[in-house]
């Protein structure tokens, strides 16, 4: 096999872009001969998606931490996975978006209780933080084969949402099949339609749906609350990153009907230690209705 190389050897700080929120776009991210290798040797749907039975449209993965118990993938993709969930591609993605986190964040190396470059790193886990060994050290990487099933009918895999608010940084490198005519399955990056809850550059992040943002839930968002603003057209060789923020909003256009797959790889940088639980809320509180609390009150005195 070739050298590895990290995906972020032909990212450069210039090109980075913030318009709806901070991203970057690499064409021909890997060598062809390195992408060709590995294109060859993806996985299948069934080794990806186990033995159940599968559903129109819907996403199934398989990440780093699967490998070892996974047959099926090949010695190229088993060291791909360990590069990108190493210490070394840690620091790669510091390389490209210390600046951007900092800005974003100023407060999290105070958090972390250290510098972002001497943080430790590990393999992520199943079951985010609620899995202990996940607290063991600083930053968990992961990295995942994705297969969107072929599609029955017309419809999206997801639509507007923003990720988790443990994940820093997300990317995705696309595997599209030279032969695959379908369509549908761009990746779109979106803002809100008001002015007020949008990404300013250089300032920090704030604001939470809790502060009277227009959507109460951002792991799911009405088309009414956001606008597309740039749509990235599911490519082979393509590899786009993205910093986690509560207006990091993306979802995938609909697919039509095919026999195809839509095949990418995940990389993900998630942090669920420190003082503060995760970077923002992605859901407000829910509010105590009047005829709640005076129900409440009967049940503690016994009247209910």
């Amino acid at each position: 096999m070739t050298a590895m190389i990290s995906i972020l050897d032909r990212a450069e700080r210039k090109d980075i872009q913030t318009d709806p929120f901070p991203h970057i776009i690499v064409r021909d991210a890997l060598p062809p001969e390195l992408f060709a290798e590995l294109e060859q040797e993806f996985p299948t749907l069934s080794t990806v998606a186990g033995p159940r039975e599968l559903q129109s449209n819907k996403l199934y993965i398989l990440s780093a931490n699967e490998m070892a118990d996974c047959e099926g993938i090949s010695e190229n993709w088993k060291r791909f996975f360990d590069y990108h969930t190493s210490r070394a591609f840690y620091l790669d993605v510091l390389d490209l978006w210390e600046d951007r986190i900092l800005e974003a964040y100023p407060d999290i190396e105070e958090n972390m209780g250290r510098p972002l470059r001497e943080l430790t790193t590990g393999i992520r886990r199943p079951g985010a933080r609620e899995n202990r060994s996940n607290l063991v050290e600083d930053v968990q990487l992961d990295c995942q084969f994705g297969i969107n099933s072929p599609v029955d009918t017309p419809s999206s895999v997801r639509g507007p949402h923003i990720d988790s608010r443990y994940k820093l940084v997300a990317g995705l490198l696309y595997f599209r099949d030279p032969k695959d005519d379908s369509t549908g399955g761009a990746l779109e990056f979106c803002r809100f339609r008001d002015p007020r809850f949008r990404y300013q550059t250089g300032a920090p992040v704030k604001g939470t749906p809790a502060d009277g943002w227009p959507a109460r839930r951002l792991s799911r968002l009405r088309s009414r609350h956001v606008e597309k603003v740039t749509r990235i057209e599911y490519t082979r060789n393509v590899f786009v990153m993205w910093l986690n923020t509560p207006y990091a909003i993306h979802g995938v256009s609909p697919r039509q009907p095919t026999a195809w797959t839509r095949k990418y790889v995940n990389f993900l940088l998630e942090l669920y230690g420190g003082e503060r639980d995760g970077f923002f809320d992605r859901e407000a509180p829910r509010r105590v209705r009047p005829v709640s609390i005076w129900n409440n009150m009967l049940t503690a005195v016994g009247f209910r």
